[in-house]
């Protein structure tokens, strides 16, 4: 009962997959980081990055679809989660003359079939408005995409709806990548799952091997392998109901104990045949 209970809180254990993380909590720069966003918040920004000739009717016409599928992710219980969305299509542009200054959006420059002159007439207004946005030989483009603040595993869903938009609308001169601090932790989470479940796997099953061809008993397989995996459970238990969190550091950690745990259960098992072949009770 201890062993599914421990189990059962392994299952809640909390995965910290962010930058500084691989920071301790009383490094001074994590302490100044801290301090800084409780007193100016943080931003949660992920960058659509385009690569493809931008000042061309067929790339600006597809940024402007990837730009509106991008303001239009929402997740269930959060469908405002994306705060704000920026790009070529609604940078400021603004102009003056004697009479007035006029403020709009610099994709309303291009007609929904722009030609080859409101391209050219759109490029020559690029500099003044979409500084950061393409970039200087007009081989990529950027849309900004940022977030409310959210919690981790709402960050890693919106980066798969954006991972998901950006795949919709590749094309041949057209390709899309997903960027930015929330994307990397996303991605991160997502590889120490995978490696951790892979490795433990991996190891598992050598190890049975290993046991079956040493022993040749299945108990000498079973028995082992259940006191490793135990060892895991409560590991992976005792730290989830303390409060600590897995880690990138933490990653080996399953694989270790299951290395450990083997190396004794090896040697047990070795002592106790020895003692058997001379005669002496179990």
């Amino acid at each position: 009962m201890i062993t599914a209970g421990l189990g059962f809180a392994a299952t809640r254990l909390r995965i910290d997959s962010s930058i500084e993380a691989f920071l301790s909590t009383d490094a001074p720069v994590r302490l100044r980081l801290d301090q800084f966003r409780r007193t100016f918040g943080r931003d949660e920004v992920f960058v659509l990055a385009v690569a493809g000739e931008v000042y061309t009717p067929e790339f600006l016409n597809r940024l402007r679809g990837l730009h509106e599928a991008a303001r239009g992710v929402a997740l269930p219980d959060h469908p405002d989660v994306v705060d704000e969305v920026r790009s070529l299509v609604n940078a400021r542009y603004v102009t003056a003359d004697a009479a007035e200054v006029r403020v709009q959006d610099l994709g309303a420059l291009l007609p929904p079939a722009p030609d080859a002159a409101d391209v050219a007439r759109f490029r020559a207004a690029v500099p003044a408005a979409a500084v950061g946005l393409v970039s200087a030989d007009g081989g990529m483009a950027g849309v900004v995409v940022r977030t409310r603040a959210v919690h981790e595993h709402l960050s890693h869903q919106v980066y798969a709806r954006l991972l998901e938009v950006a795949r919709a609308h590749e094309a041949p001169g057209f390709r899309v990548q997903v960027g930015g601090a929330p994307a990397l932790a996303a991605a991160i989470h997502a590889r120490m799952l995978g490696d951790a479940y892979r490795s433990l796997v991996v190891a598992l099953a050598l190890m049975a091997v290993l046991l079956a061809v040493m022993f040749r008993h299945w108990l000498a397989v079973v028995g082992p392998l259940l006191v490793v995996v135990c060892a895991v459970v409560w590991t992976l238990g005792l730290m989830a109901l303390l409060g600590y969190r897995m880690t990138a550091l933490h990653n080996i950690l399953p694989t270790f104990l299951l290395a450990v745990g083997l190396g004794d259960s090896v040697h047990l098992l070795s002592v106790f045949r020895t003692e058997r072949a001379d005669g002496q009770a179990p």
